[in-house]
């Protein structure tokens, strides 16, 4: 899907199970992500998915962790109920990216973004497999690298060809 104006994303906090910021989000024309990269269990999961379905009004998304296996098997049927983003780790991402549900989720239209701390050599051959950069500076919350989003900025800018968001402040 082609996006005429840049795009915002409102992530919810990583340990936050009610998604009501994520779809507030989407009511507000941003793109509502959900946050369960740290440890959530999959009923939480899916009813966030669901009430995002339900009441975001737009585009949704999801951040996940690699050992979330039945969820990304259910890529493609929750992308037919809107899910139209997944934000994955790109030290995790290589083999996420060739499996099947994730592929299918692609081929049907979703995006997925890579989320980095700093920028690494073999990033470059993952680009085929995915649409964007989520670069993190170290003002952003959870798990961060030693670059700001500013300096981080520059250094993806010049190495990589695909869009880049940052996530977390900048200046």
């Amino acid at each position: 899907m082609f996006h005429p104006q840049p795009l915002n994303f409102v992530l919810t906090p990583a340990t936050e199970a009610n998604p009501a910021l994520a779809v507030a989000a989407c009511r507000a024309g941003a793109v509502g992500l959900f946050n369960a990269e740290l440890g959530a269990n999959a009923s939480v999961i899916e009813g966030a998915l669901e009430q995002l379905a339900a009441r975001g009004n737009g585009e949704f998304g999801i951040k996940l962790g690699a050992e979330y296996d039945e969820l990304l098997k259910r890529l493609p049927e929750w992308h037919e109920q809107g899910l139209s983003w997944l934000v994955l780790a790109a030290d995790e991402a290589g083999k996420i990216l060739r499996r099947r549900p994730v592929q299918a989720f692609r081929k049907a239209g979703g995006r997925v973004l890579l989320e980095l701390r700093r920028w690494q050599a073999e990033y470059p051959e993952l680009e085929s497999r995915c649409d964007g950069w989520w670069a993190k500076g170290h003002e952003a919350g959870g798990l961060v690298g030693e670059e700001c989003s500013f300096v981080l900025l520059q250094r993806v800018l010049g190495q990589a060809t695909l869009p880049v968001w940052l996530r977390g402040g900048y200046g």
